[in-house]
């Protein structure tokens, strides 16, 4: 049995000797909003540094992933935008998309460079985001059970006034409004 401390912070969070299952994949209902081929890549452009493009704001979390470990070169690559209909859990829902969480990423490059060519295809709605997630350290793998040890969400806003970058851990706790028609961007599967 167990007792003080221990036995507190078992009550509060659950026995800490149990292992943490997912929730099983369910399904998300989103439409295709359109398609963009991304040419080949150094992988030398970091969100951090792109202030002329995200001329609102730049989120100053950016500066932890602005260094060599963020670049990467990739080839031409074809990125699909689709708009999440369904309501849930943020990471749910982006778990429930198609393809594994590697096969969902882009890199910062990737991103920056979608957001050039495809600006049409960014949500413009109050309080929607395009969002891209992107490896916090690109030359580290992905963990399919963990991957919010090495996914960030990006996310970008369109204003009148321009763009703004928000960058954040990817958690699964908050919920989605359907009345917030969000979009991801992630390679053609």
């Amino acid at each position: 049995m167990k007792t003080g401390l221990n036995y507190f912070l078992d009550k509060l969070f659950g026995d800490s000797n149990k292992t943490i299952t997912p929730e099983p994949k369910g399904k998300v209902e989103y439409i295709l909003i359109g398609e963009s081929l991304i040419p080949s890549l150094d992988g030398n452009q970091v969100i951090f540094q792109q202030a002329p493009i995200f001329d609102v704001a730049i989120s100053e979390e950016f500066k932890k992933y602005c260094s060599d470990k963020n670049k990467k070169a990739t080839p031409e690559t074809l990125l699909a935008c689709y708009e999440i209909r369904s309501m849930g859990r943020y990471g749910v829902n982006l778990r429930n998309l198609p393809g594994t969480w590697s096969q969902k990423c882009v890199t910062q490059h990737q991103a920056i460079k979608f957001c050039l060519q495809s600006k049409k295809f960014l949500a413009t709605a109050h309080d929607a985001s395009t969002m891209f997630l992107c490896k916090m350290n690109e030359n580290k793998p992905i963990d399919e059970i963990r991957p919010y040890d090495n996914l960030m969400v990006v996310s970008v806003h369109v204003y009148e006034r321009g763009m703004q970058v928000v960058c954040s851990e990817l958690h699964f706790q908050d919920t989605w409004k359907n009345e917030y028609f969000y979009r991801i961007v992630m390679p053609k599967i």
